[in-house]
């Protein structure tokens, strides 16, 4: 008899497989026991739960980010696509999100990456600073390094659309030193092509983004990076108004003032001229991330390169990164011969993964340093009002299930929610 075929989507493969074969659950060992979670997740999106994992073989911390299969139905494409990105920029660039690890289990997809133990840039300016902005020397520092991350995705024909304070993350709160994070609406462009769907987070899109019979590409990046920079100088969004309709007018009209002025009297002019770039609301006007690294703002005054894996950088987080890059690329050949351990009969991941695990990634790599990828893949709830009785729902359930655990990070939904329509 012909055997009978039934999908199985994982993010890593979409082929079918014969529903008469044997089980994934009996051919693959758990990987399950290899980790220990945290009790408590640090981070929480629509569609997925954002935990610190430890390795209990190697004693390495990263972030698992768990996606529910059932909240994950019908947006299998969004989570092939994210999987795809973050393999081909993993270990590529010192300030990009790695993928390490990834696997299966009944219920569940885990993502198992870089931990960020030093927060989000938006906590960084809205919490820990006394003065709700950065100064412009530590500014400059975070975003020359996100220029440079940006423009290798673009080097690579990969366009981010959702960059923002909450998706640039530090490895360390002991440095500048950024990561950037959530590949959930990243494509890959095709030469010429470009996208017509409205996503992403409403008061850092570009204002071709709302002319869905033009489409955009590759500049919308550009502009969210001039508004990220003018909120780390200000301590406020430049698009940001009392509703949506308010926001977009304003995005497309560039309705934009370095206002009020003490806020800006201590600014160098090299600094407006930049964000001024980045808001050239016709496209093919504004800079390309390349050029923008070349910009007086970052070019007289920085040692750091524009560029991929060849970049370089005096830090700690750098040499390490580039060390687990080696690292990465010699141990890789070798699993592909590498038997499954038999002697891996610990428990679960405490009490979080309590179901069979049916797939696997490859062997875990290591890392010293990672991020919390808990922004959701799209927003259900585009109000700003929503979004923010939402954080506190959520923060507040997760204070009081926290016993003894790591202490609980806000989740990365806040101001404003992602937008899609």
């Amino acid at each position: 008899m012909t055997p009978l075929y039934t999908k199985r989507f994982t993010p890593w493969s979409t082929e079918s497989i014969p529903s008469s074969s044997s089980s994934s659950t009996t051919t693959i060992a758990s990987r399950s026991s290899e980790y220990k979670l945290s009790k408590c997740p640090i981070g929480e999106g629509s569609y997925s739960v954002v935990y610190a994992c430890k390795n209990k073989y190697n004693g390495h911390r990263y972030a698992a980010k768990k996606y529910n299969k059932g909240l994950t139905y019908g947006l299998e494409s969004l989570l092939q696509g994210e999987f795809e990105i973050l393999s081909q920029v993993s270990m590529s660039h010192l300030h990009i999100l790695s993928l390490f690890d990834y696997f299966e289990t009944s219920h569940s997809f885990y993502f198992v990456t870089d931990l960020a133990e030093g927060g989000d840039l938006f906590n960084k300016i809205v919490y820990d600073s006394p003065s709700g902005k950065l100064d412009i020397t530590i500014s400059k520092e975070i975003v020359t390094q996100l220029v440079s991350a940006v423009s290798f995705l673009h080097s690579n024909s990969i366009i981010h659309r959702d960059i923002k304070p909450e998706n640039i993350l530090f490895p360390s709160k002991e440095s500048n030193d950024i990561l950037l994070g959530d590949f959930g609406l990243a494509r890959v462009l095709k030469p010429q092509q470009r996208l017509h769907d409205v996503s992403g987070t409403l008061s850092y899109m570009a204002p071709e983004m709302f002319n869905r019979e033009v489409g955009y590409s590759f500049p919308v990046d550009v502009w969210a990076i001039g508004v990220s920079l003018c909120f780390m100088l200000s301590g406020y969004l430049p698009f940001d108004c009392e509703t949506d309709d308010e926001t977009k007018d304003a995005i497309v009209n560039k309705k934009y003032l370095f206002v009020p002025q003490d806020y800006w009297i201590d600014i160098p002019e090299s600094a407006k001229n930049f964000i001024l770039s980045c808001f050239e609301t016709n496209p093919e006007q504004r800079p390309s991330s390349k050029e923008l690294g070349k910009h007086d703002f970052l070019y007289n005054d920085t040692a750091r390169s524009i560029g991929g894996k060849d970049g370089t950088s005096s830090s700690t987080f750098a040499a390490q990164k580039a060390e687990i890059h080696q690292i990465f690329q010699k141990v890789s050949k070798q699993d592909q011969t590498r038997k499954d351990i038999s002697n891996l009969n610990s428990p679960v991941i405490y009490h979080e993964m309590d179901d069979d695990v049916v797939a696997r990634g490859a062997f875990c790599l290591t890392p010293e340093c990672v991020t919390e990828l808990s922004t959701p893949i799209t927003s259900t709830c585009p109000s700003r009002e929503q979004s923010w009785l939402q954080l506190k729902k959520s923060k507040d359930n997760m204070s009081n299930n926290a016993e003894g655990g790591l202490r609980v990070a806000e989740c990365h939904n806040r101001s404003p929610a992602k937008f899609s329509i």
